[in-house]
């Protein structure tokens, strides 16, 4: 999507999580680092700025992507998924 950088990029991935997946596990990450005030602030840039972001790659990012990785996987079996594919487009 990005021409500047087009011919750097030999694969391109994309995790493709459930939005709701996705928040749960941004809140989960923060959680020990954040007051309930950033909790809400997140939150609420999320409903005016982020959940539109995510539909945007959703259609745009995703589509010109190489490989598409579900991304309701654990971390692991994601990452295990990812190191696959890159040894399979080495060869």
């Amino acid at each position: 999507m990005n021409d500047a950088i087009r011919d750097f990029i030999n694969l391109a991935c994309y995790i493709d999580t459930p939005l709701d997946i996705a928040m749960a596990r941004r809140i989960l990450r923060n959680a020990e680092e954040q007051t309930m005030h950033d909790l809400q602030s997140n939150l609420q840039n999320y409903l005016i700025r982020g959940r539109a972001a995510y539909l945007e790659m959703e259609k745009t990012v995703k589509a010109s992507s190489d490989i598409i990785i579900q991304g309701d996987l654990v971390t692991d079996l994601i990452v295990d998924r990812i190191i696959e594919e890159l040894r399979k487009s080495a060869v």
